[in-house]
């Protein structure tokens, strides 16, 4: 009898397991998808700090704002493109 306890539990275990994943990829168990995206965004911003303050931090620091300023170049591009077709319909 104990051998045949012993199985069920594992079973018992191991059907909560599945269910519980089973909700959490149907998205029904948002506080395990919370979770995960939480862990996520603190990997990223860990690696992201790392980067930053490295040893050759500098160069990082220099490629990242690079990025950034043609990012917001991109934008601007964009957001006068979008401004200058408006007025020529308007007008």
């Amino acid at each position: 009898m104990i051998f045949r306890d012993a199985v069920q539990q594992k079973y018992e275990d191991a059907a909560d397991r599945v269910a519980k994943a089973s909700r959490a990829i149907r998205g029904e168990d948002a506080h395990v998808l919370g979770n995960a995206l939480r862990l996520a965004a603190g990997m990223g911003v860990g690696i992201g700090l790392g980067l930053l303050f490295a040893a050759s931090g500098q160069d990082t620091r220099r490629a990242m704002a690079g990025s950034v300023q043609q990012f917001g170049n991109r934008i601007r591009k964009r957001v006068s493109s979008d401004r200058a077709r408006d007025a020529a319909t308007a007008g």
